[in-house]
């Protein structure tokens, strides 16, 4: 198993907050409904998993 260090999640949190801001600017130019804007959301919940993951190990005590 992998194990997360803060420098993992802090990376993670920061890749999280660049996607929302692609997520944001990509959905004001092509639509809430366009190809691009659902691939960022879905790139997005990807990143948004992994970070739960991380969390809920550490809240077990997996790592």
């Amino acid at each position: 198993m992998f194990a997360y260090n803060k420098e993992t999640k802090v990376n993670l949190i920061e890749k999280i907050n660049q996607k929302k801001e692609t997520l944001l600017k990509t959905a004001e130019v092509y639509g809430i409904s366009s190809e691009n804007t659902i691939e960022c959301s879905q790139e997005l919940d990807k990143l948004i998993v992994e970070y739960q993951k991380i969390t809920e190990s550490k809240r077990e005590g997996l790592t």
